[in-house]
Parts: structure tokens; sequence; C-alpha cells
């Protein structure tokens, strides 16, 4: 099969616009075989459990981009919102309680590591109280995450 870009780029270049099924897979120059994007990566290397209990915590923010980050990664796992935001200790300052979002069939990276930051950072509200079990999940999802980028820091050709 070849692939089809708006560019005028073959198999093996990378472009934003394929017209291909498998349009988020990318090619290795080492090997004919597509690789996985980064968002397919994630929930293949890091345990699901880390990432579940990174949604079961709740948002960490109420800032709207934080909290639609955390209201996706809860409905990838099945997780209904009311369970979620009817113990949030940060309900009363947050504008999108039991607001539900579609359901998603894979992570999205950036809103794991939208997530991921506010964790590492401590920027967390007070009320929040992060235990030390969800500390470690944060640290080993970034590791995972780390070892993804040295993966695909070498460019595709």
């Amino acid at each position: 099969m070849r692939w089809r870009c708006s560019g005028g780029f073959t198999r093996g270049d990378t472009c934003r616009g394929l017209t291909s099924p498998r349009r988020r897979m990318s090619y290795h120059p080492t090997s004919s075989r597509p690789r996985p994007s980064g968002s397919a990566m994630i929930t293949r290397s890091s345990p699901r459990s880390d990432l579940k209990k990174l949604a079961l915590f709740g948002c960490p923010s109420v800032e709207r981009r934080t909290v639609f980050a955390s209201k996706r990664l809860r409905s990838f796992f099945n997780i209904p919102e009311d369970k979620i935001c009817s113990s949030c200790k940060i309900r009363s300052s947050c504008q999108f309680v039991n607001q539900e979002v579609p359901r998603h069939h894979k992570v999205i990276l950036s809103d794991t590591m939208r997530i991921l930051t506010l964790f590492v950072l401590d920027a967390c509200p007070q009320q929040l109280q992060v235990t030390a079990e969800l500390k470690a999940s944060v640290c080993k999802l970034l590791k995972d995450t780390m070892n993804l980028s040295s993966i695909f820091d070498k460019p595709i050709v």
C-alpha cells in the first residue's frame, strides 16, 4: 500500500496529512515495519495500573485544560465522573463538576504529560493529599515516558 499525503510525500517521509487508515503509524529508517505513535506506546509500555491510579486520583487542578485532560483519561478507563467528582476536595472551586466527555479509546500523550507535570512540579492544591503510592506511580510513568522519548529521538526518514 502506498501512502499518500497532501504534500506529495511517500511512505517513510513525515507528513501531517496522511490519508491512510494507519495514519498514526510512522516508519523506522532501519525497518519496514510500522512503529506506533507516542500515544499508543505509552499505553503499551506503561503499566495500565499506574495510569488508572492517576485517573482515579481526580483532577490535580481546576484549570480547564487539566480538568478535561483528567476527564479524558477517566473516560479511557470507563470511570464514572460522579464517582470521582463526589469525593473531590476542590469541587467547590471547579466549574466542570460531573461534566462528561466523549468516550476515548486511546490515551492522549499530551493529556498524560499535562497531568504528570502538575504532580512532578507539586503544583497541586494543598487540599489534595497525594499519597506515596500515587507519587511512585507518577515517577514510574514519567520514567517510562522519558524512555519512550529516546526511542523517538532519532529522526524518521
